[in-house]
Parts: C-alpha cells; sequence; structure tokens
C-alpha cells in the first residue's frame, strides 16, 4: 500500500467505559518506524500507536493472511478482505496449497475456485 494512504480496517472501534460504537478503525500507512495513526469512522475518536511494527497491530506480520480471513465480510457482491497486496498474495499461495494437499476431489474444486477468486479479485480503494 502507497505510504500516506489512509485505509479503513476490519477493526471495530472499542470505546473504553462507553456503549459500543459501530464505527471501524481507519489507519494512515507509514513506513514500519514511524507512529500508527488511527480515527473511528463513526465517533471520530482518533489516537497514535507508537512501536507497532511486530506487534498484534501490525497487520503485515506473520498473521496477516490469518487477520484478513478473520476480518472478511460479505458484501452483495462477495466477500471483503481488507489487506495488503503482499497479504493477498500469501492467502493466494495458501489456498493453491491447500488446494493441492486436499483430501477429496470436493474440497480441491471447491479451493481451485477459491483460488481463481482471489487472483481476479479486484483492489478497491477505500476512503
Amino acid at each position: 500500500m502507497p505510504q500516506g494512504q489512509r485505509i479503513l480496517t476490519a477493526l471495530r472501534c472499542h470505546r473504553p467505559g462507553r456503549r459500543p460504537c459501530p464505527g471501524r478503525l481507519r489507519v494512515l500507512i507509514q513506513d514500519d518506524e514511524a507512529p500508527l495513526h488511527w480515527e473511528c469512522s463513526s465517533c471520530r475518536l482518533a489516537g497514535t500507536i507508537e512501536a507497532w511494527a511486530c506487534s498484534d497491530f501490525d497487520l503485515g506480520g506473520p498473521e496477516a493472511v490469518e487477520q484478513a480471513v478473520r476480518g472478511a465480510r460479505t458484501v452483495r457482491d462477495g466477500v471483503l478482505l481488507v489487506a495488503s497486496e503482499a497479504t493477498m498474495e500469501a492467502l493466494e499461495v495458501e489456498v493453491a496449497y491447500a488446494s493441492d494437499h486436499a483430501d477429496s476431489p470436493a474440497m480441491r474444486r471447491r479451493l481451485e475456485a477459491a483460488a481463481v477468486e482471489l487472483a481476479d479479485a479486484e483492489p478497491m480503494e477505500v476512503p
């Protein structure tokens, strides 16, 4: 993702001591050494996280694929995944590997279809 871009994540806003917020966290993409600036898409609560690289807040770390899949949301035209290009490529590789090693022909066909959908997925701009 280009630096300086704001993305809307699948992470929900959690306002301490208040009613639940329907918003999601929007983050500003910067280099790994810079603080992570975030803002809620609904209540506008905002903050900064220092030393976030390689922490639970690092969506590009080793758990990025799992985080992207957990954060997947169904939408009218399919499924929305919020992930970097590198994470999407890693997900494609994992699905292809699972397809090659599937125990049943039916599971292999489903995974192959998922791999095709991932390969054909179009990135979208998040406001």
